[in-house]
């Protein structure tokens, strides 16, 4: 079998199923959902997704990364919203 050469190594080499993602990584789809609404828009994007990981809250995964990076989520989650139509 053939490598991925888009895939990491130290991936395993299965598909993605929803008991691959914790808890918070599944609640986010509703949570995008929510966002999406918000602005009256029929589906979710990218930016719907990223305003609803902003929400995580440590321990999460995604919300310990945003720390790391210093990411100031207030000012990125104000950003995205004035973008979105």
């Amino acid at each position: 079998m053939a490598s991925n050469p888009r895939r990491p190594s130290t991936m395993p080499n299965r598909p993605l199923t929803p008991a691959s993602f914790n808890s918070a990584a599944r609640s986010a789809i509703p949570r995008a959902l929510a966002e999406a609404k918000k602005t009256g828009s029929r589906r979710i994007s990218l930016e719907h997704l990223l305003l609803a990981i902003l929400d995580n809250e440590q321990p999460d995964p995604a919300a310990q990364v945003l720390e790391q990076l210093g990411i100031d989520r207030p000012a990125i989650r104000q950003r995205l919203q004035h973008n979105l139509p």
